[in-house]
């Protein structure tokens, strides 16, 4: 039996008391929403384990995964980014489900975006420590992209190792330019490739227009049209001389 001890003190006004309820009935949203969280991400691994495994049975069968993915997207109601972000989550957590998931969904397909695995290890277990809801993991992932790893770093106005950064000067350049770039999850996509969009954000997507794109090309993004969907563009290879080419971007 609960004792009185361990409860809250009953509200003596009504006001208190609709404030009080306010606070539970919110508390309890955010505790189902976590624990649909986990559910979720221990349905995904187990999914990748499945995808993944079969699909190393038949390695030998030339794009047979791209074609297990395609009948799949149908099947399961997905879209192919989605299963692929399911089989990455399994390949960087190749073990750690087989308990009960321990963060979100949402958690986990952040940390799948992070290359180096000591460096993924250590975000996980950050943010297991400190309880660090998404956004937080989502800044803190892309403060080491732009930064690299600081030993001891802690502030966020702009001082490192007890020193003020100098201010970043921008250099302009050319609207919807941008460079194709080595992609951060192990498989985007078929026929996806990564454009970096600056501030080491990538993103994903079929670059109409443009024949065996490469990564280092420069390529300049046109609206085409629009529709439900959102807009539709086509991509043109920027050529000429490489440099001239690299000063299109918007860079710091």
């Amino acid at each position: 039996m609960t004792t009185s001890t361990s409860l809250s003190p009953v509200p003596k006004t009504y006001a208190a008391l609709a404030s009080r309820l306010d606070e539970v009935v919110a508390q309890g949203r955010r505790s189902a929403h976590g624990a649909v969280e986990r559910v979720r991400a221990r349905t995904y691994w187990e999914m990748g384990r499945l995808i993944n495994g079969h699909i190393h049975l038949h390695d030998r069968r030339a794009r047979y995964g791209e074609r297990v993915v395609e009948k799949l997207v149908p099947r399961m109601k997905m879209s192919p980014r989605l299963i692929y972000e399911i089989r990455n989550f399994h390949r960087a957590f190749p073990s750690i489900l087989r308990a009960p998931a321990e963060l979100e969904w949402t958690h986990y397909n952040l940390l799948t975006r992070v290359e180096d695995s000591k460096q993924r290890e250590a975000l996980f277990q950050e943010t297991l420590r400190k309880g660090w809801p998404t956004e937080e993991l989502r800044r803190r992932i892309g403060r080491l992209r732009i930064e690299g790893p600081v030993p001891g770093m802690e502030a966020t106005d702009g001082r490192v190792a007890g020193r003020v950064l100098p201010p970043l000067k921008p250099r302009r350049g050319k609207f919807f330019t941008y460079r194709i770039v080595k992609p951060r999850s192990l498989h985007p996509g078929p026929g996806f490739y990564s454009i970096d969009l600056g501030f080491g954000n990538h993103h994903a997507l079929k670059l109409t227009g443009i024949r065996s794109p490469r990564v280092g090309d420069i390529v300049e993004a046109r609206r085409t049209r629009k529709d439900p969907r959102g807009d539709r563009y086509r991509f043109k290879r920027v050529g000429g001389d490489p440099r001239a080419a690299r000063g299109l971007l918007y860079t710091y």
